[in-house]
């Protein structure tokens, strides 16, 4: 988490689904192999907040 930037992503909410990771455009969330686990890598969100809606866990929120 960066703290210029307006997203949060909440590790413990997280559920792995992957959700977020087919529509993300910058891949700043990626699905780790083999562990399946999402990783959010904040330097490359632009904020677009496409991930936001498709999490079914609100893990991922953006705060302007």
């Amino acid at each position: 988490l960066q703290i210029d930037k307006p997203q949060r992503f909440d590790l413990d909410k997280c559920v792995h689904c992957g959700a977020c990771v087919s529509v993300c455009p910058t891949e700043a969330l990626v699905l780790e192999r083999p562990s399946m686990k999402v990783i959010f890598e904040p330097e490359n969100c632009v904020a677009c907040g496409e991930c936001v809606p498709t999490c079914p866990v609100r893990a991922m929120e953006l705060h302007f």
